[in-house]
């Protein structure tokens, strides 16, 4: 299993904005993450769209998370993100198999523990856990700026 990238950057946007703890632009946003505006605007529709991010307009406008961050946790980022979580094909809902053997392959219940394993893992971890495990000093999303420049890139959000 692996997450694609828009996943990656919608957990980053989100500790991002849950490190700030306030509205941030999008200019900013994309700084910190380095990803492109139009890159980042498709992955914050989406979270806005799902009730996970709000933004605001004005020249203190930007993003800013809905959830409290010790509420959110990586899965529901993940599902918002991802068609699928599930690591094989027989483990989706319809439980395809090309052996028809969904009931009886030894395979199978293997994955079944492992994806029970995944998805409680990722339901545990919320963004206030990652902020909590971040080292001392370490950059989580804007580095301080005076107000004079942040008003400025936030009215051309």
């Amino acid at each position: 299993m692996q997450l694609n990238l828009m996943t990656d950057y919608a957990i980053r946007c989100c500790l991002c904005l849950a490190a700030e703890g306030k509205a941030v632009s999008s200019k900013d946003i994309c700084s910190f993450a380095g990803i492109s505006r139009g890159f980042a605007q498709k992955i914050l529709r989406l979270l806005r769209d799902n009730g996970v991010v709000d933004v605001t307009m004005g020249s203190h406008g930007g993003y800013s998370l809905m959830v409290p961050p010790d509420q959110l946790t990586l899965s529901e980022i993940m599902n918002i993100m991802e068609d699928t979580l599930c690591i094989n094909r027989c483990l989706e809902e319809d439980r395809y198999c090309s052996r028809g053997a969904v009931e009886s392959c030894p395979v199978r219940r293997f994955y079944v523990s492992v994806q029970g394993y995944l998805d409680n893992a990722f339901k545990s971890v919320t963004l206030q856990d990652l902020l909590d495990d971040a080292q001392p000093g370490q950059v989580l999303c804007c580095p301080a700026e005076d107000e004079s420049s942040g008003a400025d890139e936030k009215k051309a959000n």
